[in-house]
């Protein structure tokens, strides 16, 4: 194309930022979230714009259900939808939505990280005392009985928890002593994969069959905020760091220079001399290979400084405090 395509959001990117907006494909028949951002590519500037399908996240908006719970799920996708938010917050405040609301002594967020899982999100009701700073790298025989049901998206419901006491004893020794009666987990997924589980402590017993349909609901939206999270701190990570040696980029060379304050800043500026007949000879990979050693060796060569790849083959070091013995060594 000769210009940019009608449809271009180009003109509504910022160099230190991004755009977000919603649209619908007809020919996919799919909704999506868009996230447009600027990153620095090769030495150019390149839009990065990546596409998320939230078909079923506006499907499950418009699960027609009863009463309360249909208010309590129709606020809580508000709250999770919340772009001024971050993430933790709008996470422990649907979590004390959904903790009330049942009833319950305890409302939480556990993510598996290989073979165990750490307690990352905690309601508490009042009285009732956190257990977060004790539930860090729980070992899987705590859990192992729920991995199957998790994996196959099915909830676990234990109605009482002496009845797991023979059955499950390392299962039954993490839960006894936190004053469990009964529980209810749901899986909590991320791009298609078993991410971790919400989870609720000792739900009203009038509340049980809307426990279940409250977790099943919400779970989903959880799983779409973190993963729109994640696709946003992907978007913020390329925008201010060069994709072929993953030094910071211009754009954070810049800001870094604008946030220095008080004495003692240093700059080393370098520049890889024949870069483009060393492409021209050996060919573009071989020189992005060279880019890259370089880039590595000057990120350990910083130490306590920051090294930057600016644009082709020029790099920078920036130190905010750096006495002059110290920068003359480096040279």
């Amino acid at each position: 194309m000769s210009q940019p395509c009608d449809f271009c959001t180009k003109q509504k990117l910022r160099e230190h930022g991004r755009w977000a907006w919603s649209c619908f494909n007809p020919l996919l028949q799919r909704h999506f979230d868009l996230y447009d951002s600027v990153i620095d590519f090769r030495g150019r500037k390149a839009r990065l714009e990546i596409a998320y399908d939230v078909t079923d996240h506006v499907a499950e908006k418009r699960l027609i259900l009863h009463g309360d719970i249909e208010q309590l799920i129709a606020h809580c996708a508000r709250l999770l939808n919340d772009s001024n938010g971050n993430m933790h917050t709008l996470l422990n405040t649907t979590l004390e939505e959904i903790g009330r609301f049942l009833e319950a002594d305890r409302c939480y967020i556990f993510e598996l990280h290989g073979r165990t899982a750490c307690n990352t999100h905690e309601w508490c009701h009042r009285g009732v005392s956190s257990q977060q700073k004790n539930l860090q790298h729980v070992p899987q025989a705590a859990y192992a009985r729920w991995l199957g049901p998790l994996l196959s998206g099915s909830s676990v419901f234990l109605p009482d928890v002496e009845d797991i006491a023979r059955i499950s004893p390392v299962e039954y020794a993490y839960l006894k002593p936190q004053g469990i009666k009964s529980v209810l987990v749901e899986p909590l997924n991320v791009s298609g994969e078993l991410f971790g589980f919400l989870g609720v402590d000792n739900p009203a017993p009038h509340r049980v069959q809307e426990t279940r349909i409250t977790l099943a609901s919400i779970s989903k939206f959880m799983g779409s905020t973190i993963e729109r999270f994640r696709l946003i701190n992907t978007l913020e990570h390329h925008s201010h760091h060069d994709a072929l040696t993953g030094l910071g980029n211009r754009h954070l060379f810049r800001q870094e220079l604008e946030a220095l304050s008080g004495p003692g800043a240093a700059i080393l500026l370098l520049e890889v001399n024949g870069l483009k007949k060393i492409n021209e000879t050996y060919g573009m990979q071989y020189g992005d290979e060279l880019l890259a050693r370089i880039g590595d060796m000057l990120g350990k060569l910083a130490e306590t400084g920051r090294a930057f790849r600016l644009s082709g083959g020029e790099f920078a070091i920036l130190w905010s405090s750096i006495d002059k013995a110290a920068f003359a060594d480096t040279q």
